[in-house]
């Protein structure tokens, strides 16, 4: 076979399998944005995340602790929105972790953290002010490949452990994600999110 021919050849196949790989790619996202779900673990505490309006990672967090694995929890955001001023008596998690038998005593508090990323900083803090070696990180399932690079950013110390916890999101489809409108709408955030977050921790931004 000819050199033009061999080149016409590696064309047509560029040309069949780039397209091929990006419908893969795409299908394959939602599962690649959950993977980071680790199994749950002995930990100090189990952080919360905020912003699903105080449900499902409550509960999660609440089924943890009524397990065995952690003594403490860590609530962000407000009432469930990170951002918001947060409220204990009015934060809705707090009702749902007390009904499920989590003492209010074992109940802390984050409600400076704005974002996933100032969670990750602050609960570093947190961890080193307690004394903690190891936390669980509850949040929906698409949201923990940007935790994985947020947490990883920030907990360098090798003394320092993390383990990401997906709550049990039934909205959420992994293998047809684009089907389903919150699911569709949450990977496009998510994805977006890692662009932003890779370029913090490449440059070492704030």
């Amino acid at each position: 076979m000819s050199a033009s021919r061999k080149r016409r050849w590696l064309v047509w196949l560029l040309m069949f399998a780039l397209p091929l790989f990006a419908l893969l790619a795409f299908m394959r996202l939602g599962v690649w944005l959950a993977a980071p779900a680790g199994v749950p673990v002995v930990a100090d505490a189990v952080v919360v995340l905020g912003g699903d309006g105080g449900t499902g990672r409550a509960a999660r967090a609440g089924e943890l602790f009524r397990a065995g694995f952690v003594r403490q929890v860590v609530l962000t955001g407000g009432n469930g929105k990170p951002g918001a001023a947060l409220d204990a008596q009015a934060d809705p998690r707090v009702k749902l972790l007390t009904g499920m038998g989590v003492p209010f005593s074992a109940l802390l508090f984050d409600s400076a953290s704005r974002n996933s990323w100032e969670e990750a900083l602050n609960g570093g803090r947190m961890m080193e002010e307690n004394g903690w070696r190891r936390v669980l990180v509850v949040s929906d399932p698409p949201h923990l490949r940007r935790l994985a690079l947020a947490w990883g950013h920030f907990l360098r110390d090798e003394g320092q452990q993390f383990v990401l916890v997906a709550s049990a999101a039934d909205w959420w489809h992994p293998d047809g994600w684009w089907r389903d409108q919150r699911s569709a709408r949450f990977v496009g955030r998510e994805t977006l999110g890692l662009v932003v977050y890779a370029f913090r921790v490449v440059f070492n931004t704030a």
